[in-house]
């Protein structure tokens, strides 16, 4: 697979996401940075949700391989991410 994206999609806790992120990394190409892009509503992250920060969420999709590709950027709502393997 080229490319894996969420968008509205991450149900429950950051841990449990965790293996949504494991599939990714396992199914995408390697050797060709494919993107892993992710779109939540913003106020999923913050210090009193099951996400954590941002920061918190970026260094667990980092945890299982997934480099970060620009900085998260926040418009309308929603949080945006590109990560690549």
């Amino acid at each position: 697979m080229q490319m894996a994206v969420h968008c509205l999609s991450l149900w429950g806790t950051l841990d449990s996401c965790i293996d949504y992120f494991k599939e990714d990394y396992r199914i995408l190409e390697s050797g060709m940075d494919a993107p892993l892009i992710i779109v939540e509503p913003a106020d999923k992250f913050d210090d009193n949700s099951h996400f954590g920060t941002i920061d918190d969420f970026v260094s667990r999709v980092e945890s299982v391989g997934f480099r970060k590709n620009g900085n998260a950027e926040t418009e309308n709502g929603f949080c945006f991410f590109r990560f690549t393997k």
